[in-house]
């Protein structure tokens, strides 16, 4: 347990240090700046647990290995990996296996399983809600939390109803049973990430690409500038004119309250 805290202790500070280094605290709202602590926390949780989870990974599979080619040897067999080679290093369960300093951590499962899911969370919905929240026009925050719901809906009802309909199906014809639910939604839900990533992922690699290739290029660089030359100077030309406009609307509105306040005097 105490490599988790040190560990989930690593995360928080890391990220709250990147945070501080690197984000517009005065103009980001605080919400955001929280949620992208927690985002970048969860990310480097990872990073730092990794290697006491493979540390004690290891550690199990040694012994349970050196266990099982015991066993084996004491009723007059020799497993295959032990005659290939593959476990001259353990020779037996006590001698061969280096327990690591921090010992074992039957905590890390359910760890993981806490992780994996406050990520899912935050991924599938908060980063989501956010992001309309702060898009939304509403000039209240009330306001701005029901379009950002209504616009989730639009999106994670049908999901959802759709999700369920396949579901039942799959579970109709026994494609998948009751118990194996919970790990077909984790692979659909991994499946959609990935699809998503690949998407992104294929038109950043021919669009950044691209984008800078466009940009090294000085001479189509100055027939592109030439192009919007026109375009800006038209817009420019209508901008005076409603400026214009809106100038002498304002003198002669200015003249008509005049007028009012001398009668009225």
């Amino acid at each position: 347990m105490a490599v988790i805290v040190a560990a989930v202790t690593s995360a928080v500070t890391s990220a709250a240090y990147l945070l501080h280094k690197y984000a517009d605290r005065k103009h980001c709202p605080w919400y955001v700046l929280l949620l992208v602590w927690a985002t970048w926390s969860l990310g480097l949780v990872f990073f730092f647990a990794l290697p006491f989870d493979v540390s004690s990974t290891w550690h199990e599979r040694c012994v349970l290995t050196a266990a099982a080619a015991a066993k084996a040897s004491s009723v007059g067999l020799v497993p295959a990996p032990v005659a290939q080679g593959g476990w001259d290093d353990i020779p037996d369960v006590t001698g061969g296996c280096v327990v690591p300093p921090w010992g074992a951590v039957p905590a890390m499962t359910p760890f993981w399983s806490a992780t994996y899911w406050t990520s899912m969370l935050l991924g599938y919905f908060m980063s989501d809600f956010l992001k309309e929240v702060i898009a939304s026009g509403a000039f209240t925050l009330a306001g701005r939390v029901k379009a950002s719901l209504r616009s989730g809906a639009m999106f994670y009802i049908p999901a959802a109803v759709l999700g369920l309909i396949f579901l039942t199906y799959q579970l109709s014809t026994g494609t998948v049973t009751t118990s194996e639910v919970r790990g077909y939604c984790k692979a659909a839900a991994n499946a959609f990430s990935l699809g998503l990533v690949i998407l992104m992922l294929g038109y950043g690699l021919v669009e950044v690409p691209r984008y800078l290739w466009n940009k090294g290029d000085v001479e189509g660089q100055l027939r592109y500038l030439h192009f919007r030359v026109s375009e800006y100077h038209e817009a420019s030309e209508t901008a005076a004119a409603r400026l214009g406009e809106a100038v002498a609307s304002l003198e002669l509105i200015t003249e008509q309250v005049a007028a009012a306040e001398g009668v009225g005097d």
